[in-house]
């Protein structure tokens, strides 16, 4: 819960207090991004290893889920 929690804040100042077009907006993007697959990973293993069964540890999970289903299908809409 403590990544999901560091990925929320970073995602907040990504677009709140950094300023766009910086190298610190990147800089927090990457580690925002870093901590949803952190995240994401971790509730996969407590789910699947440890049988858990909490509310945020699944939101984790999907949070992950649907990132990674974007992606995949982000290319298949691009028209350029």
């Amino acid at each position: 819960m403590g990544l999901v929690a560091v990925t929320v804040v970073l995602g907040v100042a990504a677009f709140t207090v950094v300023p766009g077009d910086s190298l610190a907006a990147v800089a927090v993007g990457i580690a925002g991004l870093a901590g949803v697959l952190a995240g994401g990973v971790v509730s996969f293993v407590a789910i699947v290893r440890r049988g858990e069964r909490a509310l945020g540890v699944y939101a984790a999970a999907f949070v992950l889920s649907a990132g990674v289903v974007f992606l995949l299908l982000h290319s298949l809409f691009i028209s350029d």
